[in-house]
């Protein structure tokens, strides 16, 4: 299951917690179970705000140490460490 949004959707822009609130809503999936996967601290703010888990990965927009200062729940460096992520 996913929700893809941007920034010219109906709902605010990050990091309101409300793309996040609506598509989780849309699928009918409770925060407590979602993980929010982002690489920047817009990410884990917005995430944060919605109540869902958040794994930052330094492979992304924002250098990693920009990321790990973000403080997420997760940090990953590589995709195959998504994989170890949510499969354990």
């Amino acid at each position: 299951v996913a929700q893809v949004g941007g920034g010219d959707g109906p709902v605010a822009r990050q990091p309101s917690p409300e793309p996040l609130s609506h598509g989780l809503e849309a699928e009918g999936i409770a925060p407590s179970v979602a993980l929010m996967v982002g690489d920047s601290p817009t990410d884990v703010s917005a995430a944060r705000a919605a109540r869902i888990s958040v794994c930052g990965v330094t492979y992304g927009y924002k250098p990693a140490e920009v990321v790990r200062a973000a403080k997420p729940d997760f940090v990953i460096d590589t995709f195959s460490e998504m994989l170890e992520l949510v499969c354990s």
